[in-house]
């Protein structure tokens, strides 16, 4: 049949399907293809919900076509839920006269079908779909149009895995640049660190809720990131749900999705956060923002695993690890009447909290140093370090504004610098009146200089630990344990 998708010169009809990388453009082309190329008055494309395992009218032409888009059968409903149950094509070329028939469609859309051809979408013995066509304008549908559109259907399938591949390829580089960007290793010596990264070793491989509290910036996302990272499900999505962020109006929208026409604007059907998570992790971070009516829905999906679209009906189950993270106090949020107490529990079955940086003063010049690292490196700049004066004035300033803000410091402070040691000259104004209250600097800890003196001879090693380890005059073992112990990235 391969001179039946030739033009005279000598190009396939098809061709223009391999161009596009959007799906929703890829099937209205396939659908005006095939209606010209089998001059029906109708092409609809029927594609398998993950979720629900229906078929979904993703495009319909023909003059009732948009009214039946989003349309739902189940396998085995109907004509193309036959060919879907069977994986087999069906030539059906009066309608009324075929048991299998379901009129639904017909009575929905105001149009009258009399015949219909129809064949699965198969990748790799997988059904991806159904593609139909619906009323031959002249006689019947043939053999000869079957094979036809069985050559053809092969395009398409291989089309649509394309699209799909790409769209994951490109949704999962996003992820793996917000990975990278946000800077996800957990850092720190600290005794209430250390607490946490054992914690975060202990719940990462269960599918157990967590709910991460801690003052903002504190780190809550880093934490959130490193329990995805070390969980089974690291390689499926990473979903950040920002709770205060979004509107009240759209929350429902964001979260769930909407389907086509379910209010002023929703032109097409768009998934929500809790369908792109499926099989990974969503982060609920701000979760004490969430206003009272969601939390009822929200309780839902963690109880049941399924939720329905805005304006949709068909429930869709769903498959996500959920983490969730507050700067409030959630038990005096309950108690005021603002945040559902059950809700609370489903989401407090294990809790992680975050000290405060000034309460971990231990930590500052790790986190200092590595930060120092990374903006260098982005930069392109050589600076090994904090001068003394430097140091005493972080480890005297209280971070209101904790990691974060500790971060952002660092940023601006080697963006600034013309030396090889950032000093306080770097630091905002407002910054450099802490060294003043220092009269004299406090001696260190034994753990401190132990740990910068692990860190220098890595550094001066250019991290190979057999170098670093003969530098400080120890075993490999003994360094091994030493990095461990104090958390030093490697």
């Amino acid at each position: 049949m391969k001179d039946e998708f030739q033009y005279s010169e000598g190009k396939s009809p098809a061709l223009p399907i391999f161009s596009t990388i959007e799906l929703h453009h890829l099937l209205k082309l396939t659908s005006e293809i095939a209606q010209e190329l089998f001059e029906v008055e109708g092409v609809s494309v029927l594609l398998v919900d993950p979720l629900t395992d229906e078929l979904v009218f993703t495009v319909a032409t023909g003059e009732k076509g948009d009214i039946l888009e989003q349309a739902r059968l189940k396998k085995g409903e109907g004509i193309a839920g036959k060919v879907a149950e069977s994986k087999s094509p069906l030539i059906v070329n009066d309608v009324r006269k075929f048991p299998g028939f379901s009129p639904k469609m017909d009575e929905r859309s105001g149009f009258k079908t009399r015949n219909i051809l129809a064949v699965p979408l198969i990748v790799d013995d997988i059904l991806i779909g159904v593609i139909e066509l619906v009323n031959k304008k002249i006689g019947e549908f043939t053999k000869a149009d079957l094979e036809k559109l069985q050559a053809f259907s092969p395009l398409v399938a291989f089309s649509l895995e394309n699209v799909k591949r790409f769209n994951q390829v490109r949704l999962e580089r996003t992820l793996l640049s917000d990975e990278i960007h946000s800077g996800f290793q957990l850092l720190g010596a600290s005794e209430p660190m250390r607490s946490v990264i054992s914690l975060v070793e202990k719940v990462a491989p269960t599918n157990t809720t967590v709910l991460i509290t801690g003052e903002s910036g504190t780190g809550k996302e880093v934490v959130a990131r490193a329990i995805h990272r070390l969980s089974p499900r690291a390689d499926f999505p990473f979903v950040k749900v920002s709770c205060g962020a979004i509107p009240p109006t759209l929350i429902e929208s964001e979260l769930f999705g909407h389907e086509k026409g379910a209010f002023t604007g929703a032109i097409a059907t768009k998934r929500g956060k809790f369908e792109l998570a499926h099989t990974g992790t969503i982060f609920l971070d701000e979760i004490g923002e969430l206003p009272k009516d969601m939390q009822v829905k929200l309780l839902h999906v963690i109880q049941e695993k399924t939720f329905e679209r805005v304006g949709g009906s068909k429930p869709l189950r769903v498959d996500v690890r959920i983490i969730a993270a507050t700067n409030r106090d959630l038990k005096k949020e309950v108690a005021n009447g603002n945040f559902r107490e059950d809700l609370y529990f489903r989401l407090n079955v294990i809790n992680i909290h975050l000290p405060p940086l000034r309460e971990r003063k231990e930590d500052i010049l790790i986190l200092a140093k590595h930060f120092i690292t990374k903006f260098a490196s982005e930069l392109g700049k050589s600076i090994k370090g904090l001068s003394r004066e430097a140091e005493s004035i972080l480890l005297s300033y209280p971070f209101p504004g904790n990691v974060r803000e500790l971060e952002n410091l660092i940023e601006r402070a080697v963006v600034l610098a013309e030396r090889e040691f950032l000093g306080p000259d770097v630091f905002p104004p407002d910054l450099k009146q802490y060294k003043l209250s220092i009269k004299k600097e406090q001696p260190r800890t034994l753990h401190e200089l132990e740990m910068e003196a692990v860190i220098e001879a890595l550094k001066k090693a250019g991290g190979n630990q057999s170098e670093a380890a003969r530098i400080l005059g120890i075993t490999r073992d003994k360094l091994r344990y030493r990095i461990k112990k104090y958390n030093i990235p490697t």
